[in-house]
């Protein structure tokens, strides 16, 4: 089993530092808990993301912590099992001991002591619990550092610099104090002119009338959308039935599905193509010709291949991308073009969650050039519970004038950049479902860039399906408000994995003497609050293209 585990670790891009240790644990841990390889890899997968892992190497010192993380899956799936199941810890042995004593007082007599005195100890003993009846150690615990004398605030934690350091007109760098120094960049002496993308989703439209239709409706029309564009693309054959026993060469298109619950893995990944071409049915796909792969349940990908017995569709190309449109002055003259770029004004933006009551005191602050762009979630306790999410309703704001409401997800445009965000953490999901293999030329491998990059070439905000538990999908509404119908130049997707920005080479291309490729800024700016202590944001500061940005990641 320990080669199996190796082989799983190395598909999955990871490396080995002590080998045989690493190795020994793993095969324990695999025997301890009845975990499949695959599954043992999944989970490190998702401790490494949140443990927020530089490298992609697999360290001994790691496995103390990957063993704790074990623990806590066992117990959560447990308890979904048997929601009467406890648990015992040492602090049910301390409740008992405790309520021992209680019962106790009663019946061995002491000396009378006053009031004082017991409201003290009634005190001391208050401070001993923790939740309800559940009393702690008697151990000290650590001192938590307030929240306002954090000493790593406004740390840069990332940045990519590509402009000239900001000068004043005496040639001299501005210094701002630690404090203010964001603030007084940020702060804007003129407006922006804001462009929002209606999709059709107004506040307090209906939904929870999600029917089975509306699903099957929802899948067949992102098959036959992305089939339609891989044939006008004039690279690719109109699609034929890949259930149908063939050994010439075939090109089909459908979505991926996995045989049963559980992770894909190498032999339960199924093709499920459209009604215009298999009638709806799924064939089983083999990727073990392919050098390099990434799917996951619901991508919509081209096969090329043949089917010899019928059962099984035999992959020797996997297109897992169509050609999206580009922006409307892609295709202007050079000289127009540079004129058009050298009139966008620099655009500054801060990504963060925002309170709506804070809203009115932030505008005043920041004056009446500042724009601010709201963009609810399903974690709000104040808004609908639905996916896609309506805007809020701003009608009872006096500064709306200020304020831009989206739908979540949503595209705007702000002097001219096109900006796409999505609330919901789909790339935390994406991390959990995706099955990738690595070629072993020695290119280099960036996870993250790769997760951000399915969101593009699927051409969708959210292109799992099944979506993932929690999210409250609504395919009677999702059908218009997730496509992505082009390309933006800004993609904010705030995550609980690790901030990033990256810059995303995209499949479009324009006319001229060399091949142009589109590229799109993808912004994870983390969380604002994060735990005890407080989380991260992003500065940005976009003149056009990503060769002409700074962006920041500063710690709140």
């Amino acid at each position: 089993m320990e080669e199996e585990i190796k082989a799983e670790f190395l598909k999955s891009g990871f490396t080995l530092d002590e080998e045989q240790e690493i190795l020994k644990k793993c095969h324990t841990f695999c025997q301890d808990y009845r975990l499949e390889p695959s599954d043992l890899v999944s989970s490190w997968e998702i401790y490494y993301l949140n443990r927020q892992l530089d490298e992609s190497v697999v360290k001994d010192a790691e496995m103390d912590g990957f063993l704790g993380h074990l623990q806590n899956e066992q117990l959560g799936a447990s308890a979904k099992k048997d929601p009467g199941l406890h648990m015992y810890s040492f602090k049910d042995v301390v409740m008992v001991l405790d309520a021992e004593d209680e019962d106790t007082k009663d019946v061995i007599l002491g000396t009378p002591i006053d009031k004082y005195e017991k409201l003290q100890l009634d005190i001391y003993d208050s401070a001993r619990k923790t939740n309800g009846n559940i009393y702690s150690s008697e151990r000290k615990s650590k001192l938590v550092t307030p929240f306002g004398k954090r000493s790593n605030k406004f740390v840069v934690k990332f940045n990519i610099d590509n402009l000239p350091t900001i000068e004043t007109a005496n040639g001299i760098e501005e210094h701002y104090d630690l404090e203010d120094g964001i603030i007084k960049r940020v702060q804007p002496l003129k407006s922006s002119s804001l462009v929002v993308h209606q999709s059709g989703l107004e506040p307090g439209c209906r939904f929870m009338y999600d029917r089975i239709e509306d699903r099957f409706n929802a899948i067949e029309n992102r098959i036959r959308k992305h089939a339609a564009a891989l044939v006008a693309s004039s690279l690719y054959e109109e699609p034929m039935d890949p259930s149908v026993a063939s050994q010439r060469s075939m090109f089909a298109v459908g979505m991926i599905c996995c045989d049963g619950e559980g992770h894909l893995n190498d032999k339960s990944i199924l093709l499920q193509s459209s009604v215009e071409h298999s009638r709806g049915q799924r064939v089983r796909l083999e990727l073990n010709k392919l050098s390099h792969f990434s799917v996951f349940p619901g991508q919509i990908v081209g096969i090329k291949g043949h089917n010899p017995s019928g059962h099984c569709l035999i992959a020797s190309e996997l297109v897992d991308s169509v050609p999206l449109s580009i922006a409307a002055d892609a295709d202007l003259p050079p000289t127009k073009k540079q004129a058009l770029d050298e009139e966008i004004q620099a655009t500054h933006l801060s990504s963060t969650p925002t309170e709506t009551t804070m809203v009115q005191d932030y505008l005043e602050y920041m004056g009446p050039n500042a724009q601010l762009v709201m963009v609810p979630s399903i974690r709000d306790a104040n808004h609908d519970f639905v996916f896609p999410q309506p805007a809020f309703d701003l009608d009872s704001l006096n500064v709306r004038l200020q304020i831009t409401s989206l739908n979540n997800p949503g595209i705007f445009e702000a002097d001219q950049v096109m900006i796409g965000c999505c609330t919901v953490d789909i790339l935390k999901h994406l991390s959990g479902e995706e099955m990738s293999r690595h070629s072993m030329d020695g290119q280099p491998n960036d996870r993250l860039s790769r997760l951000a990059s399915h969101i593009l070439s699927q051409q969708s905000f959210y292109p799992l399906y099944p979506p993932a538990e929690g999210v409250p999908m609504d395919f009677s509404l999702a059908s218009e408000v997730l496509h992505i119908s082009s390309v933006p130049d800004l993609l904010i997707l705030p995550s609980d994995i690790k901030y990033f920005v990256k810059v995303l080479p995209v499949g479009g291309t324009t006319e001229g003497e060399e091949e142009q490729m589109k590229r799109c800024v993808c912004i994870n700016p983390g969380r604002l609050a994060k735990g005890e202590g407080g989380g991260t944001f992003v500065e940005l500061k976009y003149q056009g293209s990503s060769d002409k940005m700074n962006a920041s990641i500063i710690s709140i």
